[in-house]
């Protein structure tokens, strides 16, 4: 029983991080801390996981690139200061202490373009069995801000 629950929980946080497109971003760690299902969810009008994790981001890295999530993610800045590149294409800085919400599927981009580390925790609800983050490539979006 323990083997197969530690084999399932390899094989989510695998495809956490192939879902970003690498197998290991430098720089980059990420641990789950809880996943449960749900037989309905409104944010995803269905069947979902709802999944709480943490990233650490070291000075200069980024989460892997332009991606989405197949349902809404909330994250709060524990520590550092993230730079989020939004659907808008436009940067935001979000300081430690502060928090903020992506919709399903809306393209995003994180990095840690700050001198200290970057400590995040998030939650999110995605449609069940789909993988939690899809990697996209750069939509080119120019902030018109």
């Amino acid at each position: 029983m323990v083997r197969s629950g530690l084999l399932g929980l390899a094989l989510f946080l695998g495809g956490i991080t192939i879902g970003v497109a690498h197998a290991q971003v430098p720089g980059v760690a990420q641990a789950l801390i809880a996943r449960g299902q749900t037989p309905y969810a409104a944010e995803v009008n269905g069947p979902a996981d709802v999944i709480v994790g943490s990233i650490m981001m070291d000075p200069g890295s980024r989460y892997g690139d332009w991606h989405t999530h197949p349902g809404p993610v909330w994250l709060v800045v524990k520590s550092g200061d993230l730079a989020v590149y939004g659907p808008d294409g436009c940067r935001s800085l979000q300081p430690a202490g502060s928090a903020f919400a992506t919709g399903p599927d809306a393209p995003y981009d994180l990095r840690n373009e700050g001198t200290t580390p970057v400590e995040l925790v998030f939650s999110g609800i995605v449609r069940a069995g789909e993988n939690p983050t899809v990697s996209i490539s750069d939509p080119g979006l120019q902030c018109m801000r």
